[in-house]
């Protein structure tokens, strides 16, 4: 919480000085467009498993892509690596902050699948798809609940058998940009449906979606703790003083396109 907090404080600035420089309405020319999404709080900022709660997030936003587009508050609700909407908002192109919210009863996965909120921005293309063009997420500390099981409103199983990969560590966990920083992240992880599975480290690369993988390291069936070294460039995202570490537990081997079983992000300071 405490990079957040670091991101948050220099995104205030940052985001003053854009105001001063900016035009309101970016050009829609394709140069340099870049969408970015921030969520700036969220509260409470810990939850007791299955105890119904009200959830409030205020994100910021800038939008250049579309004329419009939709904010969604999404949470891992269903299941613990897909995303469920709770929420959303209509936004115009441009800058602005938002606040979504909603009640829900929080879920507590394992200690390698984290409970989280992802603000996204979409918006429809010429193919009239919605398309996520931007997105962040924040992790949320769930406790355990004292509740029998048999006594919750909304029972759920004691131990979720899903792949699952959750970062721990960063070091350094505050980057400055364009100057090559050696990152060692550690992750707790538990591979259940491969014999071998592969760890990958990426980087957002100053990307608001999507990273670019910089390291990997195998892993075997099992739960454990890996650790991925990597050297990068960190880069800022729109020129906003935060970018974004992503890991990707996958089979061994995988095709040349494929989908991880489990991932998981970090946002961190970029000065």
């Amino acid at each position: 919480m405490r990079s957040r907090l670091a991101c948050f404080l220099l995104l205030g600035f940052v985001t003053f000085l854009q105001a001063q420089t900016l035009p309101s309405n970016p050009p829609h020319d394709g140069s340099a467009i870049k969408d970015v999404i921030f969520i700036m709080s969220l509260t409470p900022t810990a939850v007791v498993e299955e105890e119904e709660v009200e959830m409030v997030a205020t994100v910021t936003y800038e939008l250049r892509s579309a004329e419009t587009a939709s904010i969604d508050l999404n949470f891992n609700l269903r299941s613990a690596q897909g995303m469920s909407s709770v929420d959303s908002v209509v936004v115009k192109n441009g800058k602005g902050t938002v606040t979504l919210k909603a009640r829900l009863a929080p879920r507590l996965w394992s200690d390698t699948i984290a409970f989280k909120a992802m603000a996204s921005l979409s918006r429809v293309d010429e193919k009239l798809m919605r398309r996520m063009i931007a997105s962040d997420e924040v992790k949320i500390p769930v406790a355990k609940s004292d509740r029998s099981t048999a006594a919750r409103s909304t029972p759920v199983p004691e131990k979720t058998f899903e792949n699952g990969i959750k970062i721990v560590a960063i070091a350094p966990d505050n980057l400055r940009e364009g100057i090559t920083t050696e990152i060692t992240v550690t992750v707790n992880y538990e591979l259940l449906s491969r014999e071998e599975g592969i760890i990958s480290l990426g980087s957002s690369a100053g990307r608001s979606t999507g990273y670019e993988i910089i390291g990997n390291t195998r892993v075997k069936m099992g739960k454990g703790t890996a650790v991925v070294t990597a050297k990068l460039v960190p880069q800022k995202t729109n020129g906003l003083p935060f970018g974004k570490i992503h890991v990707g537990l996958s089979e061994y081997p995988h095709p040349k396109r494929w989908t991880p079983l489990a991932i998981d992000a970090l946002t961190i300071p970029v000065e």
